[in-house]
Order: structure tokens, then C-alpha cells, then sequence
């Protein structure tokens, strides 16, 4: 099985906490990771988003024609994927945000890209979460001003 880690960004240096989680690779550059028990998957009334950059733009702007994807926090996770050493940074999308057509446009865009059915897909996302690589966006932000006090 192959893990996914990050730090706690919280905790000090001397007392920093390594989450790990399983992956499911879908390719070079996409994982799902599973984020049960992360406390980012509870619903808040805070928002965050990140920005597509032109890349990013050029594979889902159809499906989010503002450049606006929503996250579940606009702090992205850096994690090493498999035992390739790889470090990828990404964020994970909020699922629950997406509009009926955003979620079907993303289930035949990640279908045919990685030819598994819809049902198999939607298991996936919902029980793994579907992250968003930074490396195709070029900004996040949230509605949490105490963020930055």
C-alpha cells in the first residue's frame, strides 16, 4: 500500500505530527487520497478556493469557467507519492460545492482520462476525496479573515 504524509503544520518543530494516508493512483500526477478524520472535511461556514492558472484553465476550464475551484482549505498539503520519492502539492477539492453540472462535467472528464465507470469513480471521490495539483493553479483564498490577523 502506498501512503500519503504531511505535517502538521500546528504543531511545533519538536512536536510535529506526520499524517500519513493511503493513496489510489490515477496516473503520474493524480492521487486520491482518503481524508477520513481529517478535520478539513467538516462542513464550515468558511470558504476556501484556489485559481486555476492557464494550464489549469486549458484541462477543466469548462468546468470552471471563473478560474474558481473551491478547496476545503486554501493551505495546500505536500505529500510523496508512492515510493517514487515524488513530492507533489496539492488541494483537495470540495465536492460538495460543485454544482450538479460541475460534478457530472468532472465524472466524464476523470472517466475517460482513466476508463473506470461512473459508479466506481464517484466510490472513489466520495469515500477518498479528489485533489487539485497546485502546480495548475495559481492562487487560493478563503472568506476567513481571522486567517490573517
Amino acid at each position: 500500500m502506498e501512503v500519503l504524509c504531511w505535517p502538521d503544520m500546528g504543531a511545533g518543530l519538536e512536536n510535529r505530527i506526520i499524517h500519513c494516508i493511503p493513496v489510489l493512483h490515477l496516473g503520474p500526477d493524480h492521487i486520491l487520497a482518503s481524508l477520513q478524520g481529517d478535520p478539513l472535511m467538516s462542513k464550515r461556514r468558511f470558504k476556501h478556493w484556489a485559481y486555476l492558472n492557464p494550464e489549469g484553465m486549458e484541462q477543466f476550464g469548462d468546468v470552471f469557467p471563473d478560474r474558481t475551484v473551491p478547496v476545503l482549505s486554501m493551505i495546500w498539503k505536500t505529500g510523496e507519492v508512492g515510493e517514487t520519492g515524488n513530492v507533489i502539492e496539492f488541494f483537495t477539492i470540495q465536492w460538495d460545492e460543485l454544482t450538479k453540472e460541475q460534478r457530472i462535467m468532472m465524472l466524464k472528464k476523470l472517466m475517460k482520462k482513466f476508463n473506470v465507470s461512473k459508479r466506481t469513480l464517484l466510490q472513489q471521490i466520495e469515500s477518498l476525496g479528489l485533489p487539485l495539483r497546485r502546480s495548475i493553479t495559481n492562487g487560493s483564498g478563503t472568506n476567513h479573515s481571522g486567517l490573517f490577523l
